[in-house]
């Protein structure tokens, strides 16, 4: 299982990383004003 940063912006993923990098670049990018970021947990 990988989990992954989706932009929903321009669709783009960023590459594999553990869920607790996941949340902290999320939370980085929502601090940014980017709204539309949501961690995606793909099996």
């Amino acid at each position: 299982m990988t989990t992954h940063v989706v932009i929903a912006n321009d669709g783009a993923m960023t590459g594999p990383m553990s869920l607790y990098e996941a949340s902290r670049y999320a939370k980085e990018l929502r601090k940014r004003g980017n709204y539309n970021v949501y961690v995606r947990m793909l099996t």
